[in-house]
């Protein structure tokens, strides 16, 4: 009885946690011995979609691919279980959860054992600020029905950020007794801006904004089919490319002009992966100007371009979306908070910055919203990004 004891105990410390981006889906075991249970660093991190593959040969047509296993397909029809962040799709996302839990497949380990019992673990998941209450009900009842968690939790992304350590740990004890600042939530299915006071997000100041890593990913994905090659049937070798190519621009009519002066400065080449081969399933970027042999090679040349597509952000009207670009879209929902809190709010911009957008700075985000007039010119703005 001792024994079962204990390891009732031991399986009952136990804590999940779980970003379900709509991009990418991080996940890992909560460091109980850590004083304050900080998740550190994921364990795990796949895109969060399933493929199938669009040829026979060692996949088969009928196998669900995830993770790793979508890159080593040449080909592939794939599935995301979200919308604009919001989970449309329960079955896909029940896939995708238990194989980030128990593994069972070659690159995909799992957190957990095969056959865990999970009826004293607990789980946290991340989920996007104002999701349906219908949805939530749903998330709930697949993780305690379906996979028998002890305890669950939906918790929205701006309260995650707020109390990471790598945020807490920039700024001193006593100016975070009292959190105050903006959050900037630039991610895959588009991006977001709330203020927080004291801990507590203004959900009425919060600001949103359609352009993010996917439409970026779908405008470079139509640009390179335009120009060079049709990537249409590998649509995270286009994310790979942007997030390795693209970058955010700091003055962009001076550098698109500087580019197109001298091209061979700012041409960068990406070498499109061989499948033939199983070491690896991603391309690579090379600077032209060091002669590397190519002949024998696939590879996309990229030159104003890599700016193009990130300009989007702070420009939506560039390819056609009627909205307020980044800058704006963070100035606004500070000019929303009350004003007894908006100097609180600007002293800090919290940055989440997801790995699937790619190419982005703070400095350019505060430099864009410094050109915009509102009260904060003794705010003394103080970026940090996790």
């Amino acid at each position: 009885m001792k024994t079962d004891d204990a390891s009732d105990s031991s399986a009952a410390a136990k804590v999940i946690a779980i970003d379900n981006g709509g991009g990418l889906l991080k996940a890992g075991l909560v460091d109980s011995e850590h004083e304050e249970g900080a998740l550190l660093y994921p364990e795990i991190v796949i895109p969060n979609a399933v493929a199938r593959a669009r040829r026979g040969g060692k996949a088969g047509k009928n196998k669900v691919l995830v993770g790793k296993e979508i890159m080593a397909c040449p080909e592939y029809t794939m599935t995301r279980p979200s919308h604009k962040g919001i989970v449309i799709d329960w079955e896909t996302q029940k896939i995708l959860w238990d194989g980030v839990l128990h593994g069972g497949r070659r690159h995909l380990p799992g957190l957990l054992s095969k056959g865990s019992d999970l009826s004293d673990v607990t789980v946290i998941v991340s989920q996007p600020l104002f999701c349906p209450v219908m949805v939530t009900r749903v998330g709930m009842q697949v993780l305690f029905e379906d996979f028998g968690f002890a305890r669950a939790v939906f918790v929205d992304s701006p309260l995650c950020l707020q109390f990471s350590e790598s945020i807490t740990s920039q700024f001193g004890e006593d100016e975070w007794k009292n959190p105050c600042g903006l959050i900037v939530d630039a991610g895959f299915s588009g991006c977001r801006a709330v203020p927080v006071y004291n801990t507590y997000p203004l959900e009425h100041c919060a600001q949103r904004m359609d352009v993010g890593g996917r439409v970026m990913t779908n405008y470079l994905k139509e640009a390179i089919a335009y120009n060079k090659v049709d990537l249409d049937d590998a649509p995270l070798l286009v994310e790979h490319i942007r997030e390795n190519m693209c970058y955010s621009a700091q003055d962009f009519v001076a550098e698109v002009e500087a580019s197109r002066a001298c091209p061979g400065e700012t041409t960068r080449r990406y070498i499109l992966p061989d499948h033939s081969s199983t070491s690896n399933h991603l391309g690579r970027v090379v600077d032209p100007r060091l002669g590397e042999d190519v002949s024998s090679k696939d590879f996309i040349d990229m030159n104003h371009e890599r700016m193009v597509v990130s300009e989007a952000l702070w420009q939506p009207g560039s390819i056609g979306i009627l909205q307020a670009g980044l800058a704006e879209m963070a100035a606004r929902a500070v000019m929303k908070a009350p004003v007894a809190t908006r100097s609180a709010v600007a002293k800090k911009v919290r940055w989440l910055l997801f790995e699937d957008l790619g190419g982005l700075e703070v400095d350019a985000l505060l430099g864009l919203m410094s050109l915009i007039s509102y009260p904060m010119q003794d705010s003394n703005l103080r970026p940090s990004a996790p």
